[in-house]
């Protein structure tokens, strides 16, 4: 993996709802996970039933991918709130706020584009 320790800095600080100093992070270089653009895989939908509309996407990320995520994402670290309203005593999750570069955003939007449809017609038929 390339060396990832200078690649990305704090590009704003926002409020949650406990914590007022939340970095908000950006990558200095392009596509700093390794995506990798030719990637075909065994990507698939699945429509949630008992929510009209909702659908998961699944496989987007390879394991080797998925791996090099985390491993970067726990070097920025996880926070106990969220640029949101809703405290801690109802949003039980850490977060972390990554502003992806243009590349490292096409990777993964044409790996699901096609799957981004409104199969349902809730919203006419659009694709997304």
């Amino acid at each position: 993996m390339k060396n990832l320790e200078n690649n990305f800095y704090i590009v704003a600080r926002e409020a949650g709802a406990e914590n007022h100093n939340i970095p908000a992070w950006a990558n200095t270089n392009n596509n700093p996970i390794m995506l990798d653009e030719n990637i075909t895989q065994n990507i698939k939908r699945i429509n949630l039933s008992n929510i009209p509309g909702s659908f998961q996407v699944l496989n987007i990320l390879t394991k080797e991918e998925c791996n090099r995520f985390i491993i970067q994402t726990e070097k920025l670290g996880y926070l106990e709130d969220a640029a949101v309203s809703l405290p801690r005593s109802v949003r039980h999750n850490n977060s972390l706020t990554w502003i992806i570069d243009d590349m490292t955003h096409d990777i993964i939007w044409n790996r699901v584009k096609e799957y981004m449809s409104d199969e349902d017609s809730i919203f006419n038929g659009k694709k997304f």
